[in-house]
C-alpha cells in the first residue's frame, strides 16, 4: 500500500479477490477462524480477511495475527460496517509495520 492510498476491499465471491488487500466473508455456517485460514490460503497476498459470524467479526492478518470484534448494540455486521472496520484495521496495520 502507498501512503494515501485506500486498501481494495473485496466481498469473496465478487471477482475481485486476487486484486484485494482485504477480503470480507460471511461465515455461512463455517468456524470462522477456519474459514480465515482457508481465504488467505487461497489468495496468500490479502493483507487482511475479515469474516462476520453472528455478532462478532473475526480479523486474521497476513503473518497469522487474529483478533474478534463484538458488536456492543446487538444484531449483525452489514457489509458496509464491516468494509469500514476494515480499512482502518488495515490501515492501523500497515502504520505498525512501517516502523
Amino acid at each position: 500500500m502507498t501512503p494515501g492510498r485506500e486498501p481494495v476491499v473485496a466481498v469473496v465471491g465478487s471477482g475481485w479477490e486476487t486484486v484485494a488487500d482485504v477480503l470480507l466473508a460471511h461465515a455461512e455456517g463455517h468456524p470462522p477462524a477456519w474459514l480465515c485460514a482457508e481465504l488467505h490460503a487461497r489468495w496468500p497476498g490479502a493483507t487482511l480477511v475479515l469474516v462476520v459470524s453472528d455478532e462478532r467479526l473475526y480479523c486474521r492478518y497476513r503473518d497469522g495475527t487474529r483478533s474478534t470484534l463484538g458488536r456492543t448494540a446487538g444484531g449483525t455486521w452489514t457489509t458496509d460496517e464491516a468494509g469500514m472496520i476494515a480499512r482502518h484495521l488495515y490501515r492501523q496495520w500497515t502504520m505498525t509495520r512501517r516502523r
